[in-house]
């Protein structure tokens, strides 16, 4: 699988393919035999590397390609989300350009930031190339005013595990929290009420909002001493004594790990806790969580 430092020198110029001895005529044949995608005018990408690529390195690559060719772009919203390696749950197909909000032109889309906010930008190096991107507040800002809950919920939650000391809870908060009278401030508003610094992948941040959905507040990251120690879990309903787990395959991956997770959920389990397991597959679906819960006769 390509990793995103490696898209730079992946992305081919059609001046670097005729430097390579391919014709005009040949470029023109691949594209229409579908051998090459074409990313942004004159930029090209193999379509064997481009079928391995996920939705979310897909916007990148179009974000890099388009870097290229337009005249000083700012990238904002969600191509700034991905630049700065934030999780998305889907990837428009359009890059995100700061100018003149809804003007278009081929793959491209001109956004405009919020104006409350004085924003700033920063240069990201991929490869060889240089992405100059609203600063982080001001992207996240854009995505919670623009994207559903679930998914703008996600991209700020993951920026505070991918970006770091670099974003700020208390600034991000006070930012989404003062959006006011444009499209889409009431979401950004209610992601600043229930956002959460402590969620450590988008299955976790889908989780838990599936919980305050049925009525719940789990405390996140929360530790239980047991005859082995204390371990942290995930999440839990502390009143009720259950834990709640996000399995993933990266979790598991040794039997060993297997043996060690059973360890640790039998010595928490001595101490009066009950274990109910969600998937990727359940917090996509908000419905199973609810019948896992019910199960326990929790909802």
């Amino acid at each position: 699988m390509t990793d995103n430092e490696n898209l730079s020198i992946l992305i081919k110029s059609v001046h670097e393919l005729i430097e390579n001895g391919y014709s005009k005529r040949t470029i023109t044949r691949w594209q229409r035999q579908e051998k090459i995608i074409k990313l942004a005018p004159g930029q090209y990408i193999k379509k064997s590397v481009w079928d391995e690529l996920f939705p979310v390195q897909k916007h990148l690559a179009r974000v890099i390609a388009y870097s290229r060719t337009l005249h000083n772009p700012v990238f904002t919203h969600y191509s700034a989300a991905v630049a700065l390696s934030c999780a998305l749950l889907s990837a428009p197909h359009n890059v995100q350009v700061r100018g003149c909000g809804g003007a278009k032109r081929a793959g491209v889309v001109y956004r405009q930031d919020d104006s409350s906010v004085i924003s700033s930008t920063i240069t990201l190096r991929y490869g060889r190339d240089s992405l100059t991107v609203v600063d982080p507040i001001t992207a996240l800002i854009g995505c919670a005013r623009d994207a559903p809950i679930r998914e703008g919920l996600v991209i700020v939650e993951s920026a505070f595990q991918r970006l770091g000391a670099r974003l700020s809870y208390s600034r991000l908060h006070k930012a989404l929290s003062e959006v006011k009278r444009v499209r889409g401030a009431r979401k950004a508003r209610y992601i600043a009420d229930i956002m959460s610094p402590l969620s450590e992948s988008p299955a976790e941040t889908l989780a838990r909002l599936a919980f305050l959905d049925l009525g719940f507040k789990p405390v996140q990251q929360y530790e239980i001493p047991t005859h082995r120690g204390v371990y942290r879990v995930d999440a839990a309903l502390v009143k009720e004594r259950l834990v709640l787990e996000i399995d993933g395959a990266l979790k598991y991956q040794s039997g060993q790990d297997v043996l060690d997770e059973k360890v640790r959920e039998d010595a928490i389990r001595l101490e009066g806790w009950d274990f109910v397991r969600f998937t990727w597959e359940d917090v996509l679906h908000p419905a199973r969580v609810e019948r896992k819960l019910r199960r326990k006769g929790i909802v």
